[in-house]
């Protein structure tokens, strides 16, 4: 009961005066004695029902829950599983199987189905086209999905083999579920030697050093030397010699590799051994964009701050920037050669901070100022910013970033809001903050969960060029936040990279923008986004912006951009593998620009490599979760009955059982409302039949 109990007395008295007043002292109707006990009493229960209510009584409701143990079917949709099968045949089979697993399991488990290659799908559909597969992925996406559930086991129906992601043997470490194999494909290995995998970036800096990572399989042929060669432009620009030293053998082999060429270059791995004299090849093709030295970025701090880390690593991640992080007892140094200058702390009290700030070009880069407990507030009211910022005389508050939706000066991904809504908040000043002359909000501050119109990140152009103020520090927990809730660092790179690419169009000259990749697989959804700035660097879309590709064999393909959110963008869908020029056009009321180039649709032929089961995988999966392996390939009699029979006889896979406890008001059950109905009505009836109202 939410007031004190001791006030049922005075509801209890009130009900009994009010009604013996009624019935007793006040009895004009002349009841019969017996009559006006019986209205007394209704009244008396009517009155205390209602009474009692005011006092807003709750009761607790407990609930008992029943959830079957559930089990997960994981079904390979990779081409490998096809290599030695009849398409038709085989996917007929298979829904029949995955049909049969459903029904027979359906009366003690409940059964999920999901398809994966290099993504994870819930769809019913069967189909054997992934290019990829990560097997680690999918093992992950059920220990989330069913994370605190009661997931009984997890029957994984593939050949065994992966070729991106980790190794799914230490996904098994966390879990607590059997996995149970059913392993398709040949389990007796051939002789052979394969490139399992390539490693590499898609991306790198003309002249400079890049890696590729090789990853060999071989099974059978020990003892044997394998060549292996990287060719470029017909020529061998890397060479090593393996030693296949066991029967079952893995290696990562590791090339250094350097060109002077420039643009989008075609390289080849190739493989090359010999098998009782007759010598065997393999070769697998792949792109790199080679490119000059982009953007150079600073990151400059009053002092080290973990801040600084955080941005260089989303920063970099894009190749073509040049990222130096420097504190200002590195000063002084040349700051013209830097493009965007971030600057952490600044300005500072510190001597040297002032005179930074008085170079030469100083109004000419790009800025980011992100405010910390370290920044000088009279120093920065001097740069003329925006927003004027009062001395928070060391008072400072925690505040978390809410999106304006209005925001229109750059492009942010549609689930932006959301996830920075749930980032840690930020260390701001508690101050005075008032508007001095216009700027773009992005973020307001939000205190304590009340949305305050207070800047937490807007962004201003200061004589043509783009700047930006973060009026807060620990961004470094952004990025943390971000990879417990996602396992990656997605978001947060985007929005510094997105910040960062805004803050250099200016400096760049260039009204003209195209977001889109040199290198995609033929599996990919081709999207290209661009966006189009008037001569005040503003985004426009009163502009016509078409793409025209030629394919290898001359045949061009016209698309046509279409506005979205502020920018443009053109739907490419599948493109057959192989490489293609384009040309850009944006035509504005004052003037065209035309952006050319190339781009390349590579093939991922590594599936078709894998023409045997990795049993030694399967049988370490099943080992190290207490499962059991089946084989679909080895002329069993029954893989499915005997998995069927094995999950319904284990003891231990029962329904588990949970009580609910809920909070329920009084004044919210239908029962006792019509209680009170039926002793109002019961008084009102009485009365009309003695004649009285």
């Amino acid at each position: 009961m939410e007031q004190p109990i001791w006030l049922l007395l005075p509801v209890f008295l009130v009900a009994i005066a009010i009604s013996a007043f009624l019935y007793y002292r006040n009895n004009k109707q002349k009841f019969s004695k017996s009559y006006s006990l019986l209205f007394f009493f209704l009244r008396f229960l009517s009155l205390f029902i209602l009474g009692v209510l005011l006092l807003n009584p709750f009761f607790i409701k407990k609930t008992k829950q029943i959830q079957k143990p559930i089990v997960a079917l994981l079904l390979d949709q990779s081409a490998s599983m096809l290599v030695t099968q009849d398409s038709l045949e085989f996917v007929k089979n298979m829904t029949s199987n995955i049909n049969r697993l459903k029904q027979e399991l359906a009366t003690d488990f409940e059964v999920d189905f999901m398809g994966f290659h290099e993504m994870v799908s819930e769809k019913e559909k069967i189909s054997f086209d992934g290019k990829k597969t990560d097997l680690s992925l999918a093992l992950q996406y059920v220990e989330d999905k069913y994370y605190m559930l009661n997931l009984a086991a997890v029957v994984l129906l593939s050949d065994g083999n992966y070729n991106t992601g980790h190794n799914p043997i230490y996904r098994t470490s966390n879990t607590n579920s059997a996995i149970y194999p059913i392993v398709y494909g040949d389990t007796a290995k051939p002789k052979e030697c394969v490139i399992n995998a390539l490693f590499y970036n898609k991306i790198v800096k003309q002249q400079s050093a890049f890696p590729l990572e090789v990853v060999l399989q071989a099974y059978g042929i020990k003892n044997t030397p394998v060549q292996l060669s990287v060719i470029h432009k017909g020529v061998s620009i890397a060479q090593k010699e393996i030693v296949v030293d066991k029967d079952n053998f893995n290696s990562l082999v590791d090339f250094e590799l350097q060109t002077k060429s420039k643009g989008l270059q075609k390289f080849s791995v190739k493989l090359r051994y010999q098998e009782n004299g007759i010598a065997i090849t393999r070769k697998e093709d792949f792109y790199i964009n080679i490119v000059e030295t982009g953007n150079k970025i600073l990151i400059l701090g009053a002092a080290p701050h973990p801040d600084m880390g955080a941005l260089a690593s989303s920063l970099r991640k894009i190749e073509t920037n040049s990222v130096s992080i420097k504190t200002l007892t590195d000063y002084p140094f040349d700051i013209q050669k830097y493009q965007l200058i971030i600057l952490h702390g600044l300005p500072a009290k510190d001597a040297r901070s002032q005179k930074l700030m008085k170079e030469t070009g100083w109004n000419k880069i790009a800025k980011l100022f992100v405010l910390s407990t370290l920044t000088d507030y009279n120093s920065l009211s001097e740069l003329n910013q925006p927003w004027s910022v009062e001395s928070p005389k060391g008072v400072y508050e925690y505040a978390q970033g809410r999106v304006d939706p209005h925001f229109a000066v750059y492009k942010m991904p549609i689930d932006w809001p959301t996830k920075v809504e749930k980032f840690p908040p930020l260390y701001v000043p508690f101050s005075k903050y008032q508007s001095q002359r216009p700027s773009k909000i992005m973020l307001y501050q939000s205190v304590n969960g009340y949305e305050t119109a207070k800047p937490l990140l807007y962004v201003y152009r200061d004589k043509k060029i783009n700047n930006a103020v973060l009026l807060g520090e620990g961004l470094w927990k952004w990025r943390l936040s971000n990879y417990s809730r996602s396992g990656n660092f997605a978001a947060f790179d985007s929005f510094v990279q997105r910040l960062s690419n805004y803050l250099l169009t200016a400096t760049q000259k260039d009204r003209f923008h195209l977001e889109n990749k040199t290198i995609y697989n033929e599996t990919d959804h081709i999207k290209w986004l661009a966006q189009v700035y008037n001569p005040n660097f503003e985004l426009i879309q009163d502009a016509e912006v078409k793409l025209k590709i030629t394919y290898e064999d001359k045949k061009q393909y016209d698309y046509a951009f279409l506005p979205h959110n502020n920018s443009f963008m053109a739907d490419l869908g599948s493109l057959e593998k192989g490489r293609y020029n384009y040309i850009a056009t944006a035509i504005t009321p004052d003037t065209i620009y035309a952006k050319h180039g190339e781009f390349v649709v590579d093939s991922w032929s590594l599936e078709q490599q894998q023409n045997s089961a990795n049993v030694d995988l399967m049988n370490s999966l099943a080992y190290k979760s207490a499962g059991k392996v089946y084989y679909a390939s080895r002329g069993a009699s029954d893989p499915y009955g005997e998995l069927i029979q094995e999950l319904t006889d284990r003891p231990d896979l029962k329904p588990q059982i949970s009580y609910t406890q809920q909070l329920v008001h009084f004044i919210d059950t239908k029962a006792l409302f019509f209680v009170l109905l039926l002793l109002l009505g019961a008084e009102w009836m009485l009365r009309k039949r003695e004649g009285h109202f």
